[in-house]
């Protein structure tokens, strides 16, 4: 299990918020079991493969897989999860060039391509919708 107190969490808008001083925080311990769902342990210590999250909103924010665990259903499961994790119509996300195809597949609709910059480097990715 995940201890809050060790938990950091990186907002979209580049702020750090640590452990238990942040009601965000708080809000995506809760909803770590579904994120447990992209999770295989090998060994003693165990391994992430993948993780995601999602707010109340219904806006998943993150998804990422690590590349030795692609292309074996780990990002479906968590998608599977997260999209079902709060009574909402539509999920969004902005997805990179790379995710594009899987979300388009998990019937996502693209909204709008954009440029977003990221350490002075602009980056191409799309604001994509699911309806529920």
């Amino acid at each position: 299990m995940l201890h809050l107190k060790y938990l950091i969490v990186e907002s979209a808008s580049g702020g750090i918020m640590k452990g238990a001083d942040s009601l965000q925080a708080r809000e995506i311990f809760f909803w770590w079991e579904a994120v447990m769902t992209g999770m295989r342990r090998q060994g003693k210590g165990g391994i992430i493969a993948g993780f995601g999250d999602i707010d109340k909103t219904g806006y998943l924010d993150r998804l990422y897989v690590h590349k030795d665990y692609q292309s074996q259903g780990i990002a479906t499961a968590i998608c599977d999860k997260l999209e079902h994790a709060f009574e909402v119509s539509k999920i969004t996300t902005h997805a990179s060039i790379t995710a594009k195809p899987f979300f388009l597949h998990r019937g996502y609709n693209i909204i709008k391509e954009q440029q977003v910059i990221r350490s002075n480097i602009p980056l191409t990715n799309y604001i994509m919708k699911k309806p529920l």
